[in-house]
């Protein structure tokens, strides 16, 4: 996620501003804002607060449908070679 399009990120940022400013910008795919909220649930887990059973279900839930998203999304437009400079 170091570069999305042309845009290089000026400093490494995490995975939640990534996805904010895809959608943003109109870029995102369609799971990206589920995606989030699970984002912010597993950042609360990893930061020692105590998450409940659902909301770590829904969080392991989202991010495989989110990951398999973009797996469809990967198979469907397959990378491009590098232009050469």
């Amino acid at each position: 996620l170091g570069r999305c399009q042309r845009f290089a990120a000026a400093r490494p940022t995490g995975i939640g501003r990534r996805i904010q400013d895809l959608l943003r910008r109109g870029l995102a795919p369609a799971g990206a804002a589920a995606f989030l909220a699970a984002v912010r649930i597993m950042n609360a887990a990893s930061h020692g607060i105590d998450v409940d059973a659902d909301g770590a279900d829904r969080a392991v839930r989202l991010g495989t449908e989110f990951l398999a998203e973009l797996v469809r999304l990967r198979d469907v437009n397959p990378k491009q070679p590098a232009a050469q400079d």
